[in-house]
């Protein structure tokens, strides 16, 4: 219920942390009687589940950004002297861990295809795309292409 409340909010709905807690609130407000309480008390605890998710040890990195370049004399913006901190996993990491997961494994295609119905193309998500399958085909010519060079 928790997974599947999180990804309707954070993925699906994009949902604004103020409605995640007028939500919460709703959703309390209607289980007084039952004694019960919602999934998530606010937005606070719904991103602390989303990061507390177990990705193999992919520890957290930071770095922090500053805007560099010139500055107006007056009426300077907040963002141009503010300093962020950029919190971030390895994708290459995540994306590691996402392939090795067997709970994924039916979840989504690892190579590029076509479909066809009735004679017209069907795309259906990112890897039935035009992009991926040029990228696939220009690697597969470029790796004939270098293998006959080395056997020549």
């Amino acid at each position: 219920m928790q997974f599947e409340l999180t990804e309707f909010l954070f993925k699906k709905t994009e949902m604004a942390e103020t409605r995640v807690d007028e939500l919460m609130q709703l959703w309390a407000a209607s289980q007084v009687q039952d004694n019960r309480s919602p999934p998530f008390l606010n937005h606070d605890v719904l991103q602390e589940q989303i990061d507390n998710i177990s990705l193999s040890h992919v520890n957290w990195n930071s770095f922090s950004i500053t805007y560099t370049g010139p500055l107006p004399l007056q009426n300077t913006p907040k963002w141009m002297t503010t300093e962020y901190e950029v919190w971030y996993r390895n994708p290459r990491e995540v994306i590691h861990n996402i392939l090795s997961n067997p709970d994924f494994e039916s979840e989504f295609d690892y190579k590029p295809f076509q479909e066809f119905k009735d004679g017209k193309r069907e795309w259906s998500d990112f890897m039935s795309g035009n992009w991926a399958w040029k990228q696939a085909v220009s690697a597969s010519y470029f790796n004939i292409y270098h293998c006959m060079l080395i056997h020549v």
